[in-house]
């Protein structure tokens, strides 16, 4: 068969041409193949080409903004600068006012000394009249020699220097000022014991513009109060500025429907005949909150045919016994909102007059983590097992006074935690899930998650790594990290992107150019270390040989662009265990340990599931095999 022309209109046209002649390609269908192949590399070259140019796009407009921002920062200075000259100005006028009275108060004291002069036994004065400018000379030459009519001339002056500098030290508020001002008062937890009563007296006159009726010094208190210096940060509750906002609709179905008929006429009839099916509606939201105790009655009969006494049979099991709701209410308070045994007890006792104590409650607690075991758990790891990739995770747990490790596996679609008294490989494979799994993992770097025998690979987490990146280049003034750090945050858009998009991976001529840019920068981190005195185990060097050994890790993206570069999500599913800690304080025991994390992997994964974690801790005490686990990706 004949080689299939190509037209030569353009370049790429006589490449591809002259291609396709040098591989000696004799076969149409293959011809069409190779084209193929080439034009899913230019789709995926165009793809990437206009990632760049949307992030070029990005930085443009987000050095337009801080270039914006630096213009308004100067203005507000300059501002700020008049301002402060103004405040000099007037306090010069002030001081030369001050001097005018002093000059005059000495003329008036001269001419008192030589009235005293004239009528007492000493000759008169034969000094000259008062000359303010000879004065001023004369004083100044009192100072210098140290006389004592110029030391007291001094200390007058030292007094108003003195007063000058009180009243520059006098604050001037400025917009935002009375704006945190405002907000102080506003807020009801500073308006109750925030500011004190003269305090508020101030902020109330400065709201009024009264600035001259403040006293400074509670003013000068007030703007060095913790309150005054955080209100500028302070996030009123509800609707920010630009929210949009939404309000309470109606319900369709109202459970109760009141009619109310009018009254009185204006014209004072009371003869009203009612319009039909015309009406206003209004409702009225509440809430019933009632214990209700429900009486079973197993009733006595006799037999027709024997005669014997026969009791009815029933589910209930003792006297009196608190329903599986209460027992659900209790463990969701407990564990999905990290309440206290003894505030818990407390709750019910005031809300719905039952007396729960404490040892029932933790009793239920054991009921519903013995409920999750009998197959909610088992399911999770089956979905886990199944999963693409999974992350992980370690934090410590006071079990007991002692430091034991909780470990986290997850993925969008479940969560699974446990405890173990080792970090390493024995702690991480107590789960039953990643000495099983043979897919890819999320981690932090922690060594111990390198060996495990079926895991496929590894995808290092970027938010940790820049963080050492970051650390090197503003403490330790490396270059590299910083280089480093931008070349890698480039891939975080742009790999979602392409995932968004059906890419699955990166090109073999792409992945080839990244990996060389990644030694390169290694490369230069190793010429630039070495101009540095720092030993071998440095953090630094130490940072430089892992990138070098885990190189295939933190690059394993350009492969599947469907792995996350975080490692977020196992950190936020362990988060919870700290909070609880500081709340409720140590675990009793490892299987109370094991209990408490039980609970927490259905409640994360039933968050995960878009379900109502009450409806679904109701499901599960009424029947442990009513559940539902389904693979969110």
């Amino acid at each position: 068969m004949d080689i299939v022309t190509i037209p030569n209109s353009s370049y790429k046209g006589n490449q591809y041409s002259s291609m396709i002649k040098s591989l000696n390609i004799n076969s149409e269908a293959d011809q069409i193949r190779h084209l193929v192949l080439v034009n899913q590399e230019l789709v995926i070259e165009n793809h990437e080409l206009k990632n760049q140019i949307q992030l070029i796009i990005s930085e443009n407009q987000r050095i337009t903004k801080i270039l914006a921002d630096r213009d308004i920062a100067f203005r507000d200075y300059i501002l700020k600068v008049d301002t402060a000259l103004s405040a000099a100005n007037a306090t010069i006028a002030e001081l030369k006012l001050a001097l005018k009275e002093r000059d005059l108060r000495i003329v008036e004291l001269e001419r008192k000394l030589n009235m005293n002069s004239s009528n007492s036994s000493f000759p008169p004065s034969t000094d000259k009249k008062f000359d303010k400018k000879k004065s001023r000379a004369d004083d100044d030459e009192d100072n210098n020699n140290g006389s004592g009519a110029g030391s007291k001339q001094l200390n007058l002056l030292e007094k108003l220097q003195q007063f000058a500098a009180e009243q520059t030290k006098r604050p001037k508020l400025t917009k935002r000022d009375i704006t945190v001002l405002e907000t102080l008062l506003l807020v009801r937890e500073f308006q109750i014991g925030g500011i004190c009563g003269s305090m508020r007296c101030t902020v109330e006159k400065l709201l009024l513009h009264n600035y001259d009726e403040c006293n400074p010094a509670e003013l000068e208190r007030l703007l060095t109060t913790k309150e005054f210096a955080h209100a500028a940060d302070y996030k009123r509750r509800g609707g920010q500025v630009g929210h949009t906002g939404s309000y309470l609709k109606q319900f369709d179905k109202p459970d109760k429907i009141k009619n109310l008929k009018p009254g009185v006429c204006g014209c004072g009839c009371k003869n009203i005949e009612l319009q039909a099916n015309r009406y206003e509606a209004r409702q009225v939201v509440d809430i019933l909150i009632k214990r209700i105790v429900t009486e079973y009655r197993l009733l006595y009969g006799t037999c027709g045919d024997c005669g014997e006494t026969v009791k009815a049979t029933s589910t209930v099991a003792s006297n009196v016994s608190y329903s599986y709701i209460i027992r659900c209410y209790a463990v969701y308070m407990l564990d999905a909102h990290f309440m206290t045994y003894e505030r818990l007890s407390q709750f019910f006792s005031d809300i719905f007059s039952l007396p729960l104590s404490e040892g029932s409650i933790n009793n239920w607690r054991k009921e519903f983590a013995r409920i999750l075991g009998q197959g909610y758990l088992d399911k999770i790891r089956e979905v886990l097992l199944a999963a693409k990739y999974v992350h992980a995770d370690e934090t410590t747990i006071n079990v007991a006074g002692v430091k034991e490790w909780a470990h986290s596996v997850c993925n969008e679609s479940a969560t699974l935690l446990h405890v173990s008294s080792s970090r390493g490989k024995e702690g991480i494979t107590a789960s039953s899930v990643l000495d099983k799994f043979n897919g890819t993992l999320i981690v932090d770097g922690w060594s111990s998650y390198e060996n495990l025998p079926r895991v496929k690979g590894i995808q290092a987490c970027f938010a940790h790594l820049f963080r050492y990146f970051k650390d090197a280049h503003e403490n330790y003034q490396q270059q590299w990290a910083l280089t480093m750090l931008v070349f890698l945050n480039q891939f975080i858009e742009m790999t979602k992107s392409m995932h968004t998009s059906g890419v699955a991976k990166y090109s073999p001529k792409h992945r080839a150019m990244y990996y060389k840019s990644y030694e390169r920068i290694l490369r230069d981190g190793e010429k630039e270390l070495s101009k540095f005195d720092f030993a071998d185990d440095h953090r630094t060097w130490r940072l430089l040989r892992r990138l070098k050994k885990d190189k295939v890790d933190v690059l394993r993206f350009l492969d599947d662009t469907s792995l996350p570069l975080t490692n977020n999500m196992a950190e936020r599913s362990v988060r919870p265990l700290k909070v609880k800690q500081k709340i409720s304080g140590t675990m009793l025991s490892m299987q109370n340990a094991q209990e408490n994390l039980d609970i927490k992997s259905f409640v994360a994964t039933a968050k995960k599931q878009g379900q109502n974690i009450l409806d679904a801790m109701r499901k599960l005490f009424q029947n442990p095999h009513d559940f539902e686990i389904t693979a969110v990706i």
